[in-house]
């Protein structure tokens, strides 16, 4: 099998790539947040924040076999665009799953006192 050939029984890496982008989120934000905070700039606080779960993701996406018949650039820009829908689909599901939690602490605190 040379570089081009997939697998028959192969799978894309997407779900490994979204759950380290997600750990990775959250590391970002649990360790490095208060010296990123001495930016004092919101914008380059969110860059900082993000780049780093998303350098995460393109890497494990790239070393993948998947798209390996494509061309080189153009798999690198579909790796990219498939990096950032992963890193937005993970912050939504972290900031949905923060809500929920958030409604269901605040119910359970408010009407079991």
């Amino acid at each position: 099998m040379n570089d081009t050939e997939q697998p028959n029984k192969y799978q894309p890496p997407i779900a490994i790539a979204g759950c380290s982008c997600f750990f990775c989120l959250v590391f970002m934000l649990r360790v490095a947040r208060p010296a990123v905070l001495l930016l004092n700039v919101w914008w380059a606080e969110l860059l900082v924040l993000a780049s780093l779960p998303f350098i995460v993701t393109f890497a494990i996406l790239y070393r993948s076999d998947w798209h390996r018949e494509t061309e080189k650039m153009k798999r690198i820009f579909i790796l990219l665009l498939y990096s950032f829908v992963i890193l937005c689909s993970v912050s939504f599901l972290a900031v949905v799953g923060l809500a929920v939690l958030s409604v269901y602490v605040y119910d359970f605190t408010a009407f079991h006192v």
